[in-house]
């Protein structure tokens, strides 16, 4: 089993439940990996979204249930993180891969706290240089 796979605690039985890592998964083409990138975000948020509900709280304090999609959350947003490293070892071969290469690069690092303005400018002028270089 891989090192990033996710296997179920407190499971004794042969049949435990076992999270794939993405690290198994090698995207074959660009589409494949904006697939997998908004399918993490969108059940990442999902999860989040859902603890909102009043029944993921006891007393004001987020319970087990809560808890476990918390846990479920930061895991698939873990995941993310892998296939954004994978991403980046991406070599498009097109002026359009490129671009939605850099896309989903900024569309990732956009939604984490501590990117800086500087940082996204960087991005952007890397995704030119890949896209013209691409064409």
């Amino acid at each position: 089993m891989a090192d990033h796979a996710y296997i179920a605690t407190g499971s004794q039985s042969k049949d435990a439940t076992v999270f794939p890592s993405i690290i198994e998964a090698v995207p074959q083409d660009i589409n494949q990996f904006a697939g997998l990138f908004d399918a993490l975000s969108a059940c990442a948020e999902f999860c989040l979204g859902v603890m909102a509900q009043p029944r993921f709280e006891t007393n004001g304090q987020v319970n087990a249930a809560g808890t476990y999609l918390d846990i479920l959350s930061d895991a698939l947003k873990r995941e993310r993180s892998l296939l954004i490293e994978k991403l980046l070892d991406f070599k498009p071969a097109t002026a359009g891969e490129a671009d939605l290469q850099y896309r989903l690069l900024v569309r990732f690092e956009a939604e984490e706290a501590e990117l800086g303005f500087e940082q996204l400018i960087d991005i952007l002028r890397r995704g030119q240089a890949a896209v013209a270089s691409a064409r």
